[in-house]
């Protein structure tokens, strides 16, 4: 087959712009090529390519990566324009949507191929679905993450007003924790300091800093360890106390302002963006290493009583039909706590 007509079957349907060059020469260029070379910026192209397996170019005012490699006596070249800063921002909402959408694709199929694999009787397909179900919730974890930390660096997250019990609201919380840190080996406990604490808050955003700082106490106290909650009241201000035993936490590293990965897996929302989310409350969180026993960590966050009238709306949670609960612990907790018998 000619080489000409055979670059033509090869690249041009291909999205990205490719170009043959021979002798210094163009001898083809696919149609999304010929669309960004239009301005006659091939002599910046040949420059770039020349001598190079990889390199950058401004062409059409649009920065690109350039990728080249030898075939049948010339050179291939295959463009890959760069996003914008604007054009990422602009994208990475739509990007994390779908990757919800699809996440949840697979946790619907695994929970109908689940029976089936019971049924076969194999313990070892128990452990194998569970890991999966680990991964989705990391995954489910990632896009929170992603999401939260947009709209912290946007300055577009706006706590919403809610009336809330503070003390029944943490009673809650921690009645759902307290199994899956008995999955780890934590004993944990909460101390109940007011019966009832009605103020006004984000009911979404206060849940997720206390797990953060609950999965960095559980992490930090391990197996065997011990962790707990405690909240009181006093000068207009409510205390919540989050608390582990063991050795002290790295404080530089729960300090990150960005989302990162732990060593041995899972995902970290960071302190930073949990001290914003006490910040956007009027709110404090004040960490206090105890030597030898574990980290304390101490937010102070002021009582509003809820305005006549006002009362707890229900909120829509962004994970898919998740238990944030378990979506927030995911980096943590062991694929034992993923099994289907549980998660149903």
């Amino acid at each position: 087959m000619p080489k000409l007509e055979l670059l033509r079957r090869m690249f041009d349907e291909l999205a990205e712009p490719v170009v043959f060059f021979c002798d210094d020469v163009i001898e083809y260029e696919n149609p999304a090529a010929a669309r960004l070379l239009r301005g006659g910026e091939s002599e910046a192209l040949r420059a770039a390519v020349k001598g190079r397996g990889e390199g950058c170019v401004t062409l059409g005012g649009r920065a690109c990566r350039v990728r080249t490699a030898p075939w049948e006596g010339g050179v291939l070249a295959v463009l890959r324009p760069e996003l914008s800063r604007a054009g990422l921002e602009r994208r990475l909402p739509l990007l994390t949507e779908d990757l919800r959408r699809q996440v949840n694709n697979l946790m619907a199929a695994v929970h109908l191929v689940s029976p089936a694999l019971r049924e076969a009787g194999d313990g070892r397909y128990g452990d194998y679905l569970a890991i999966m179900n680990q991964s989705f919730y990391r995954l489910m974890r990632l896009i929170q993450c992603a999401d939260l930390a947009e709209d912290l660096a946007e300055d577009r997250l706006q706590p919403r007003e809610q009336a809330l019990d503070l003390a029944g609201f943490c009673a809650e919380l921690m009645r759902q924790v307290e199994p899956l840190a008995e999955r780890m080996g934590v004993a944990l406990s909460w101390d109940r300091g007011v019966d009832t604490l009605l103020t006004t808050g984000d009911e979404g955003l206060l849940r997720q800093m206390l797990l953060e700082l609950l999965s960095n106490a559980l992490r930090g106290a391990g197996a065997g360890g011990r962790a707990g909650l405690r909240l009181a009241a006093g000068g207009g201000k409510a205390l919540i106390t989050v608390w582990n035993s063991g050795a002290e936490i790295d404080l530089s590293a729960l300090e990150e302002t960005e989302y990162a990965p732990k060593p041995e897996g899972g995902l970290r929302l960071g302190l930073a963006a949990a001290r914003q989310i006490a910040a956007l409350h009027g709110g404090t969180i004040m960490l206090e290493p105890r030597a030898g026993d574990g980290t304390r960590a101490v937010v102070s966050l002021p009582v509003r009583p809820p305005q006549p009238g006002m009362v707890r709306t229900p909120e829509g949670e962004r994970t898919g039909g998740f238990s944030p609960v378990l979506v927030a612990l995911a980096g943590v907790l062991p694929y034992e706590a993923f099994r289907e018998e549980d998660l149903e």
